[in-house]
């Protein structure tokens, strides 16, 4: 068991399926053959890049004629199909990729330029383009720096991730670390656990159910030290390797021997073409439960207009994979400026404080309620982090994260005080950050 201040209790077996092992995994080894796989990652059109994290079947030629990563919406939707459901199954992810790092794990202030989906259908002098287009889904003001990414992607946040990583005053102090990040995810100090349910296990299914737990991380972890660690992991957790799951993270208390909904689901999520496309609740919010002594910080942010999605696969080992993964939305000005407080960037900083509050202000570029209205001022900066997962285990006891205090840093000698008295604000628990 973890060595850590959180409050464990134990939850039982789940009433998802017939279960005997001791974990609450519900992933049956008998899913039907062949299992989506997909041929190719990337949508195959003439003028579009070649990377993937973002593009799919839903990607085509967009506004005024350059390609558009796209989006995937409700209309996408398969037509029904009769068919049995496989049990239910946990997947939990194994890399973020968070906008400052390409895909080898090299930095690269491109990067975040290829993670993604284009929101607002607007092509805003996206370097793909081929023409300089300044038109955009909201008024972004006169500071040219706003582009969009390659394929027409809408990612502020990523680009603001490349200007936290490259900043020591940030990123080194509050250990926004993509490396680091991503090593505590390989040691099991934090995760989430995505459950797929009422699933046909075929390539097209238009009606399944993802809740999305946070985990405080494995019963036993690794135990890298990731404090300090400047090249990915390869002593990762294991499918069997069981990860306890956050209570805060439950819609509702859980009263007996089934596992409650999470906050964070999609009640009619579906699945095409080997691609799962979720739509998640406003306000859905992110943040991988961690504590100091992971050696690692994680960003809290808060979602609105949440789209997930992922290629599910079989891996080699006959177990279940996530390829190609996004999660994408819009964050609103005060939840950026407010996960930076929560963990510890505030007033006492001075002027670093206040050039962070004015690079997000100045950037922002999406309407965080989805809509495009040209005339009106941007209240959001899009983002979109790209992750793969694999088949993991829910354990048998349950957990809850320690909440954030806003305006303390954990890793400054002696901590930092809370400014103008401000502290004690929990960052809630159901999150994705770096």
């Amino acid at each position: 068991m973890r060595a850590t201040l959180r409050i464990l209790a134990p939850c039982g077996l789940l009433a998802l399926a017939s279960v005997t092992a001791p974990s609450c995994n519900v992933y049956d080894a008998a899913l039907k053959e062949p299992f989506p796989r997909a041929s190719g990652g990337g949508a195959g059109a003439s003028g579009a890049t070649t990377g993937s994290w973002g593009k799919g079947w839903w990607s085509k030629p967009g506004d005024k004629g350059c390609f558009s990563a796209g989006f995937p919406s409700d209309k996408d939707r398969p037509a029904p199909k009769a068919g049995k459901d496989r049990p239910p199954f946990f997947v939990a992810i194994t890399k973020l990729r968070l906008g400052s790092q390409n895909e080898a794990g090299q930095e690269d202030g491109n990067a975040w330029m290829d993670i993604g989906f284009d929101l607002d259908g607007a092509c805003t002098s996206s370097p793909t383009c081929g023409i300089d287009n300044d038109n955009a889904g909201c008024n972004q003001g006169s500071i040219p720096a706003r582009i969009d990414g390659n394929d027409c992607r809408d990612n502020n946040f990523g680009r603001f991730e490349v200007f936290v990583a490259q900043t020591p005053e940030v990123g080194a102090k509050y250990r926004l670390n993509d490396t680091q990040f991503n090593c505590g995810l390989c040691a099991g100090y934090y995760n989430f656990l995505i459950r797929v349910s009422g699933y046909n296990g075929e390539q097209d299914d238009d009606d399944v159910r993802l809740d999305i737990y946070p985990s405080i991380g494995l019963e036993t972890t690794t135990g890298i030290d990731c404090s300090t660690a400047t090249q990915p992991s390869t002593l990762c957790w294991l499918s069997t390797d069981p990860f306890i799951l956050d209570e805060t993270g439950f819609a509702e208390p859980k009263t007996g021997d089934a596992l409650p909904t999470a906050k964070v689901f999609d009640a009619h999520a579906y699945i095409k073409q080997g691609y799962i496309v979720a739509t998640l609740p406003d306000d859905s919010s992110f943040w991988f439960p961690t504590e100091p002594a992971d050696g690692v910080n994680t960003f809290p942010i808060r979602i609105q207009k949440a789209i997930v999605t992922g290629r599910v696969e079989k891996g080699q080992d006959g177990t279940i994979v996530v390829r190609d993964g996004v999660i994408a939305g819009r964050v609103k000005k005060d939840d950026v400026i407010g996960g930076f407080r929560q963990i510890g960037l505030c007033e006492n900083e001075g002027q670093l404080y206040k050039t962070m509050v004015n690079y997000v202000s100045s950037n922002l570029d999406v309407l965080a309620d989805g809509t495009n209205a040209p005339t009106s001022d941007c209240d959001a900066l899009s983002v979109a982090v790209g992750f793969e997962g694999k088949e993991a285990t829910a354990s048998t006891t349950l957990g809850k994260a320690t909440p954030l205090t806003e305006c303390f840093n954990p890793f400054a000698t002696g901590g930092m005080g809370g400014a103008a008295g401000a502290g004690g604000s929990s960052a809630g628990s159901a999150g994705a950050g770096g």
